[in-house]
């Protein structure tokens, strides 16, 4: 399946869009429980779910994908993983790897690869907090990364905390997702000119707009009923 970057940045703005304007709504107690604000909780769930389906596959991606350094950037033989079933797991990973760089269609051929040789995702999270990784590989970063993949948010709440803290996690040289499609979030390939007339990448630009400016950068769905709330609520724009 191709991904198209700039679907990626606007599903990024509606999951920050309309989940601004639902906390307002329910932090501020709105007295308003028409149709309308009841739309507000139905559309964050299903933008919040789409995107969380998005960055899980990317996380995942990016954390198999890194395990394929297994065990040759790492500082002295392993013993903790002598079963050689981690070694034939890591070549396979790079050999997929060497064909295909794209999340989506590498979901289902890893999750092949770790049902094969019997890994899992623990097992990934133990392999990079061994310690013995060199330190442009592996180690303390991936393995938080891997920590991440091993939690499962259950409320609506729940899956807005962990989106924000995976899109703040970094590798040893980056943005943790910056080898992924969502890189355009890090990057100057989406630019956003702020109220200073300033450039900024799409993931600096949400740290500082107010609901009003972001709404800008939404779908036309997304952005038509934060602004039909704002007729009714105007001081909801200028939450960031």
């Amino acid at each position: 399946m191709k991904i198209n970057p700039q679907n990626l940045v606007r599903m990024f703005f509606n999951f920050y869009g309309i989940n601004l304007l639902r906390d307002f709504k329910n932090r501020d107690g709105m007295i308003y429980y028409s149709s309308k604000s009841n739309r507000i909780d139905i559309i964050a769930e299903l933008v919040t779910d789409e995107f969380y389906n998005e960055i899980y596959q990317a996380l995942f991606y990016s954390c198999i994908r890194e395990s394929r350094h297994f065990p040759s950037e790492m500082d002295y033989e392993c013993t903790m993983f002598d079963d050689k079933k981690y070694f034939y797991f890591a070549s396979d990973i790079r050999s997929l790897v060497k064909t295909e760089e794209n999340y989506k269609r590498q979901y289902i051929p890893f999750c092949e690869v770790l049902a094969k040789y019997g890994v899992t995702i623990y097992d990934i999270h133990t392999m990079f907090s061994s310690g013995l990784w060199h330190s442009d590989y592996g180690g303390k970063l991936w393995a938080d990364a891997c920590f991440m993949l091993l939690q499962l948010p259950k409320t609506h709440r729940d899956k807005v905390i962990w989106i924000d803290r995976v899109l703040d996690l970094y590798h040893n040289n980056g943005p943790l997702l910056d080898k992924t499609e969502f890189s355009i979030l890090f990057s100057d390939d989406w630019e956003c000119i702020g109220n200073d007339g300033n450039y900024y990448s799409a993931l600096d630009f949400r740290a500082k707009a107010s609901l009003k400016e972001l709404k800008d950068q939404c779908s036309s769905k997304v952005k038509n009923i934060i602004v039909a709330n704002a007729r009714i609520f105007p001081e909801a724009l200028t939450i960031n």
